[in-house]
């Protein structure tokens, strides 16, 4: 493409040509492609005594005739580019998850194909990631051996010969370590550094110091990111894990039930007594679902348990085996909840008949598969947040 200026020079009756060529560089964004050779050159038109003259061309060193020589630049490299993330707000993982996913996108908005090496860091606690309505502060660091950068889906810590104006998908894979509660935040952040293209970002680019010289110089044009300088060859975005998980707590309690002087009238805890345990599983409004697997429940050497549930009723000092169980003969387990399930309460028998509850050998099982089985939007075993469980059963003080 040329473009054409012209001077006349009033008084020598001079008339000045400029003839620009702009090379072959591409209409780039971010401007013409670096290495591209800009040439010009100037033709003077002018007259003597009132008669034509040939016309002078331009040339860098200086030119009296026709021909003259093109004066001639090169491009230099303006580094630029961006780093983003994708997440609109902090990625849910469960404690002990692998391969949870962050989403960044790297763009070139540079004039030159380039490499970029990627690495990743956490926050230093109490970091910000976000915005208002999504802004989360960090609280704990993930293991980043743990990590896994791929781009494009593979795995690799470079971008490889990023065209400018061009832009590539990054994910960072992580694992969430498994002590992390409920909520808790780890903030991580990508840099992408400028390479040379080609070297699978081995070779980090830097800026020409000095003067401009001939060749393709560099030059740093990027802006500052979330944890980079501005103008250093590089750029930065963060973003972040949140912990989702049940908020779980189990508790244990312990009521007499009968004595053999006081029957249930204000029963002690003495030799021949029976008392009741209550395990309560509570599950957090604010987590998550959690699968119930088992709960054992190792009894102490001075008691026995109750395979009937006794009920302790009857008069006097009514406390004894045989007397009427609270359910069924058999049935030494009860089981309460507080969800939505269907045939609450439940009473089990201590044998191992698939029921989901046993006692043998001296401890107490329950297996909540069995319990809470499949069942509408339930999974096996689930209990959801904000429902609590509660499995009571009773032994006999010696």
């Amino acid at each position: 493409m040329k473009t054409h200026l012209k001077a006349v020079l009033a008084r020598g009756g001079l008339l000045l040509v400029l003839a620009a060529a702009t090379g072959s560089g591409g209409a780039l964004a971010a401007g013409t492609t670096a290495g591209t050779s800009i040439t010009n050159k100037a033709t003077l038109n002018y007259s003597v005594g009132g008669v034509v003259q040939p016309g002078i061309a331009s040339s860098p060193t200086g030119s009296s005739n026709g021909t003259g020589a093109d004066t001639t630049f090169t491009v230099d490299n303006k580094i630029s580019h961006t780093v983003v993330t994708t997440n609109a707000s902090a990625v849910t993982g469960i404690p002990g998850q692998t391969g949870v996913t962050l989403a960044f996108t790297v763009t070139n908005t540079g004039n030159f194909t380039q490499d970029y090496a990627l690495s990743i860091a956490n926050l230093a606690g109490g970091q910000t990631v976000f915005s208002a309505g999504n802004l989360v502060t960090d609280n704990f660091d993930v293991a980043t051996g743990t990590c896994v950068i791929r781009v494009n889906g593979v795995a690799q810590n470079f971008v490889g010969s990023l065209a400018p104006d061009a832009s590539v998908p990054v994910t960072v894979l992580c694992t969430i370590p498994a002590g992390q509660v409920n909520n808790d935040i780890s903030g991580l952040s990508l840099t992408a550094a400028a390479a040379t293209a080609g070297s699978n970002g081995a070779t980090l680019v830097t800026p020409t110091a000095g003067a401009d010289t001939t060749g393709v110089d560099v030059v740093f044009a990027d802006a500052a990111g979330t944890d980079d300088g501005a103008r250093d060859g590089r750029a930065s975005a963060r973003s972040a894990y949140r912990v989702t998980s049940a908020v779980l707590a189990v508790t244990k309690t312990v009521v007499a039930v009968c004595d053999p002087f006081n029957g249930n009238t204000n029963p002690k805890n003495i030799p021949g007594a029976y008392v009741q345990y209550s395990i309560t599983i509570a599950n957090g409004a604010s987590g998550t679902s959690a699968t119930l697997t088992t709960v054992t429940d190792v009894l102490n050497a001075n008691v026995i348990f109750d395979p009937d549930m006794i009920s302790g009723a009857g008069a006097g000092t009514n406390c004894a085996a045989g007397v009427a169980p609270t359910s069924a003969a058999g049935a030494g387990f009860r089981v309460t909840s507080t969800s939505t399930r269907a045939g609450f309460p439940k009473f089990l028998t201590s044998a191992s008949d698939g029921d989901g509850a046993t006692f043998s050998g001296g401890s107490v099982t329950v297996n909540f598969a069995s319990i809470l089985p499949v069942e509408g939007t339930y999974t096996a075993g689930e209990l959801k947040a904000g429902e609590a469980l509660t499995v009571q059963f009773q032994v006999r003080i010696n």
